[in-house]
């Protein structure tokens, strides 16, 4: 059943994906963005890109990524031992048709942690679920209108791709 909501949600991505007029995250090797697990290791880590479906020349933004992980592979969200996460990542100028990955199998270790958390904790396959919340902003860190400019990342201790759960939450572009 999960497959199924994932494959939904990729037709659904995809969808919009194409959208006139717009830039968005958008998907990477037909899935994206994504949190899987990559040697060496097993860790898990980000993988995402930006694309400018527009017809003229983007200045460039932010992808701005917040949200958590739980390193001991519990099921329940204790705030003792989730580590909290959000970065910011410069998006480069981007002709129409161009694609870019921000985050090019980022180790979610490595992201910036907040307050509270536990610092460095490895997200490893097997004993690690989080979820994470992208959104792409222009320069004065305002969120873009349209498809894809908002988009949550789920993803499960199994480290399958199949358990991975990726939803727009952006709102219509006016």
């Amino acid at each position: 059943m999960r497959g199924l909501v994932i494959a939904m949600t990729v037709l659904a991505l995809g969808a919009t994906g194409c959208q006139k007029d717009s830039v968005q995250i958008s998907r990477v090797g037909g899935l994206s963005p994504l949190v899987l697990p990559f040697p060496p290791g097993n860790e898990n880590k980000l993988k995402a890109a930006v694309k400018n479906f527009g017809s003229e020349r983007w200045n460039g933004g932010i992808l701005r990524a917040m949200g958590f992980y739980n390193p001991n592979g519990q099921k329940t969200i204790d705030p003792a031992h989730t580590v909290l996460v959000e970065h910011t990542q410069l998006v480069p100028a981007l002709d129409p048709g161009q694609e870019v990955e921000v985050f090019a199998e980022a180790p979610i270790s490595s992201l910036n942690l907040q307050g509270g958390s536990i610092p460095a904790a490895p997200c490893v396959k097997g004993a690690c679920n989080g979820h994470l919340h992208l959104t792409l902003e222009d320069p004065s860190a305002q969120q873009l209108p349209g498809p894809n400019t908002e988009v949550s990342v789920s993803w499960a201790n199994s480290g399958e791709a199949k358990d991975l759960v990726v939803v727009d939450e952006s709102k219509p572009k006016p």
